[in-house]
């Protein structure tokens, strides 16, 4: 159970919490000296139930509500203290405000200082605390008078506290822990802090900080201040990290515990945000601001999707273009406050961390957003399923909702849709759009076929245009077609699509021409003419010859290597030989000239048959050597 403190400045935060744990949470000296919390402090107690506490300190003063809202993402509830000498002040207000965006939904109050004012005005404060708290997430929470200084009220505060509930958490899920904290201890190395929102870590397990990039192993670890071998979600750790690369400066607040590799490491994310009741009306689509999620700040543009302004109170989509990269994933909540992060106006959560970047306020992809928008990935994944594109990227929407990959074949099968793997990723599919899809592709290679039975196929050009209005887009169409080769639906050969077992074949025209032709490159041998060279030779139009030469090497007769030069197979055969035994000879690479002079050709023929070998992958350029692989 993590609970997080809130309230004005000298309210009396530290001091509560010293007297309910024993514990001080002003670490620092400067902290001490002043009497003014500047970090982060942290303390534990055991409840009567056997539930052990974790309770975050932090500051109350206005130039650190960065600080404050580091602490505070991903709780489970909050204790906000009220001083009852001054009642209700702004930064109780602002952290209220924090609270409700961050979607705290349960807590206690603790009424401070009720030693230094008459009954009467405590009865006032509490009126003016049950306002403050009418509509937010706190609305309804006990009010605890208390005095820190006697104990009086802790029994009644410890017995509110026991009724408060942990939040669901994704423990079957990739893990996921905010660092709050980033220190060096001595004789034991770089610790990081923060709670684990998501998944399990344990001693052993390679984790990646996130955004940097980074990886790091868990070489010990403390869950709720208590040393273990594992921990689960829903706990505060410590987490000893060690690996190249891995200290405080590259691993600081802000910053993520990943177990999938930072899979949701964005710049640009769609959002539902909220705008407060006393922030003044956005009209702007490109507004400059603060953004704070997790325990992470950034600056940010913020756009306006579905609206043009957006008034107190209200709700709208809107993209966040960040700055710097930040990890975040579906349901995160953050807080905006303004560019001089001087006041807090909005607050939200994450609908996906993959915003688009053209096209983002168009009505198909804000018709994708509300149908993202749904807690459930199910529904989610039924609602995407069900408008265009019809289609859905599980890899993707597995990182987006932070599921493991296992999550994504019952997914799948429970939304009733068709499931495919093409080049390592998985996708959804819509069963009937699947369906009429892959009878369109089959109809038209097989139109094709009829029409051209001479040509090798068609290519992914020819299926758009058959396509109807509703057909796949192009990074689908891939997907199809790669699938449907790789089960051998469908045949490929030389960039173009046909049915399975289908060969071209040549009219009695064109067998007569490659008759010649052929005829004419079996004597020419490495010294291959060129289709004008042979056009003019054969007395044939250039272009009717090409057209006749293609059609061979779809038949694999014959390799084109370039715009205006055929080669037979086997002297590509021979110039391979050539290329390797040259690659072997000069170890950093050979000169054109060497492979003209060992191959016996002409300087202009090398150098067509040398950049069709870099084409293929055979060779590869550097100025001018080349290397064979």
């Amino acid at each position: 159970m993590i609970v997080a403190t809130a309230g004005h400045v000298d309210h009396g935060k530290t001091t509560l919490i010293r007297t309910l744990t024993g514990v001080d949470t002003d670490r620092l000296a400067i902290e001490k000296q002043r009497g003014l919390s500047i970090e982060l402090g942290f303390a534990y107690w055991n409840a009567v139930s056997g539930e052990r506490y974790g309770f975050i300190d932090v500051p109350g003063h206005a130039r650190f509500l960065p600080t404050m809202a580091a602490g505070v993402g991903g709780i489970d509830a909050a204790l906000l203290v009220v001083a009852a000498d001054d009642g209700v002040m702004p930064q109780t207000r602002e952290h209220l405000d924090v609270l409700d965006f961050l979607g705290v939904s349960q807590g206690v109050v603790a009424l401070s200082k009720g030693d230094l004012v008459p009954e009467d005005r405590i009865d006032s404060v509490i009126s003016d605390i049950e306002a403050a708290l009418a509509g937010s997430g706190l609305a309804g929470a006990d009010i605890i008078p208390v005095d820190s200084l006697s104990g009086r009220g802790f029994d009644n505060l410890r017995t509110a506290l026991s009724t408060l509930q942990p939040k669901a958490r994704q423990t079957e899920a990739p893990a996921r822990l905010s660092i709050d904290r980033s220190f060096i201890l001595k004789g034991v190395g770089l610790v990081v802090t923060g709670t684990l929102l998501s998944g399990k870590i344990a001693i052993g397990d390679t984790l990646t900080v996130s955004p940097a990039g980074l990886d790091a192993r868990v070489r010990g670890l403390h869950a709720q201040d208590e040393k273990v071998e594992a921990a689960q979600a829903g706990q505060r750790c410590a987490v000893n990290l060690t690996g190249p690369d891995i200290d405080t400066d590259t691993v600081r607040r802000g910053y993520w515990l990943v177990a999938n590799g930072g899979a949701s490491r964005t710049t640009r994310i769609d959002t539902e945000i909220r705008l407060g009741e006393d922030s003044p009306i956005l009209k702007r689509r490109d507004l400059p601001v603060t953004l704070h999620i997790g325990a992470a700040k950034t600056v940010a543009r913020l756009v306006l999707l579905d609206s043009k302004t957006l008034g107190p109170g209200e709700t709208a989509l809107a993209q966040l273009i960040t700055d710097e990269p930040v990890d975040a994933v579906f349901n995160d909540r953050f807080v905006l406050r303004d560019h001089a992060g001087a006041r807090t106006i909005a607050g939200g959560r994450v609908i996906t961390p993959f915003g688009a970047a053209r096209g983002r306020a168009k009505p198909d992809r804000l018709q994708q957003l509300a149908a993202r928008r749904k807690d459930k990935a199910l529904d989610a994944l039924r609602a995407l399923l069900g408008i265009p594109p019809f289609h859905v990227d599980m890899t993707a929407f597995c990182a987006e909702r932070n599921l493991l990959p296992s999550a994504s074949r019952e997914l799948i099968e429970s939304a009733g849709a068709i499931g495919i793997t093409h080049d390592g990723k998985q996708h959804a599919i819509n069963t009937e759009y699947w369906d009429r899809w892959k009878d369109c592709i089959a109809g038209t290679i097989s139109a094709y076929h009829e029409r051209h039975p001479h040509l090798p196929g068609c290519t992914e050009a020819d299926f758009r245009k058959t396509f109807p209005g509703d057909g796949p887009g192009r990074d689908l169409l891939k997907v199809l077609l790669g699938n449907l080769r790789d089960t051998g639906i469908i045949g490929y050969r030389n960039g173009v699509y046909c049915l399975p077992g289908f060969s071209p074949s040549l009219t009695k025209e064109d067998e007569v021409i490659w008759r010649q032709a052929e005829a004419r490159f079996e004597q020419a041998g490495p010294q291959a003419p060129t289709v004008h060279e042979l056009a003019k030779e054969l007395a044939i139009e250039p272009e009717k010859l090409g057209t006749v030469l293609d059609r061979a090497a779809a038949l694999g007769s014959i390799v084109h290597i370039s715009r205006n030069r055929y080669l037979l197979p086997k002297t590509v055969t021979d110039f391979e030989k050539v290329a390797s035994s040259l690659g072997e000879e000069y170890s950093e690479g050979f000169p054109v000239t060497a492979f003209r002079d060992q191959a016996g050709i002409g300087r202009n023929l090398a150098i067509d048959a040398l950049e069709y070998f870099d084409r293929q992958g055979f060779t590869t350029r550097h100025g001018n050597l080349r290397t064979t692989r």
